[in-house]
């Protein structure tokens, strides 16, 4: 397979949200577990679940611990999407919300990190392990998921395929594409060195990770494949995978949808908990041309969208609401230390609502 360079490194633009140089420079298995979490390297290396700076290949499994398991409230993590890392440099995937959550009491949040460029498929199993790291380390009886983009199929896969339905008490996904994006079928539909708008925004987030040696520490097992990103993500495969796999009934799923692009999806969010948004949001000038992309050339029927998956495509389970915000807003990229001007949106208040509301589920939910 190629080695597709990540176009936005010829334009020294790396530390804006992708590149290997502080990720490659930091690549101890905390990387990928979740370093935001607290989780020590003593703490997962006593739990089996790292070998030489490496995952390795038997994490064990919930049943093994033999501890006792304890009620809610249950420890958080915060699944990331495509393009995704624990932390780069000053910069974190789902930036300031775990240090905001802890500043309230939110002690037991974790951030686990998935290989970033491949299908949900590959990426499941990491999230799995790292569900049973958490799971060992506080002695709780379950989890509950907050995935962004495809972080959500990567948790559905997980609780439905991998059987991790027993140790997940609840599913939040934010902008999941639940029914694909389009723009995983473009990216398979690419020649390679393509340059126009859409392709260089593409490989920036996607980056050009095909080569393992490119992979944090060099771990073969922590392989990057763009085109597995790209098929696993397109609406066709995501349909199948929808048809071949219902959810696990065990576990509640919850979606929020977010719009962008100076669009509201009045429609879509008005059936939502939280009712139609009041606020547009601008798209991020680097989403410009995806988001033109998605939303179609006609100008009177646009379909709405976050720059990255149509705004329909989020719907699952229960509709909780919309945000006004694009794809890099959702998660505070790039390094928002404010609300939007425009939209409102804060992402920090976002995640202390998101998780309020699954302190209220476990307390109405769960029996004590």
């Amino acid at each position: 397979m190629s080695c597709r360079r990540p176009i936005l490194a010829q334009f020294g633009m790396i530390a804006a949200l992708a590149g290997c140089s502080s990720a490659c420079d930091d690549s101890s298995a905390l990387n990928r577990l979740g370093r935001e979490a607290g989780v020590s390297a003593d703490a997962a290396s006593d739990a089996g679940l790292v070998e030489d700076g490496g995952l390795v290949e038997d994490a064990g499994s919930f049943e093994d611990a033999g501890a006792p398991r304890r009620g809610p409230p249950w420890p958080v993590l915060l699944v990331h999407g495509f393009t995704g890392f624990n932390r780069l440099g000053p910069l974190e995937y789902f930036f300031r919300v775990i240090d905001t959550l802890a500043a309230e009491g939110e002690l037991e949040v974790f951030a686990p990190a998935l290989p970033p460029y491949n299908s949900v498929v590959e990426r499941a199993p990491y999230l799995g392990r790292a569900i049973d790291l958490v799971l060992r380390d506080t002695s709780a009886a379950k989890v509950h998921i907050i995935a962004h983009s495809q972080g959500g199929l990567d948790a559905r896969y997980a609780i439905t395929v991998l059987g991790y339905d027993d140790r997940v008490a609840t599913l939040t996904t934010v902008a999941a594409p639940h029914r694909g994006s389009p723009l995983g079928d473009y990216v398979l539909a690419l020649p390679e060195d393509t340059l126009d708008p859409v392709a260089m925004l593409l490989a920036w987030l996607i980056g050009a990770l095909d080569d393992p040696s490119a992979a944090p520490g060099g771990d073969d097992d922590w392989r990057n494949d763009m085109d597995a990103f790209a098929r696993s993500v397109s609406p066709a495969a995501v349909a199948a995978y929808n048809a071949a796999h219902p959810d696990s009934p065990r576990v509640p799923i919850f979606s929020v949808a977010a719009v962008s692009n100076l669009q509201r999806a009045r429609e879509l969010c008005a059936a939502s908990e939280w009712g139609a948004l009041q606020r547009f949001d601008v798209v991020d000038p680097l989403l410009v041309p995806t988001a033109a992309a998605l939303s179609g050339w006609n100008p009177f029927d646009r379909t709405p969208n976050d720059g990255i998956v149509p705004t329909a495509s989020m719907i699952w389970g229960t509709f909780v609401g919309c945000i006004p915000a694009d794809h890099f807003d959702e998660v505070g990229q790039i390094a928002d230390y404010l609300p939007d001007l425009i939209s409102g949106f804060d992402h920090l208040e976002f995640y202390r609502t998101l998780v309020a509301r699954l302190r209220a589920w476990e307390q109405r939910v769960v029996e004590p």
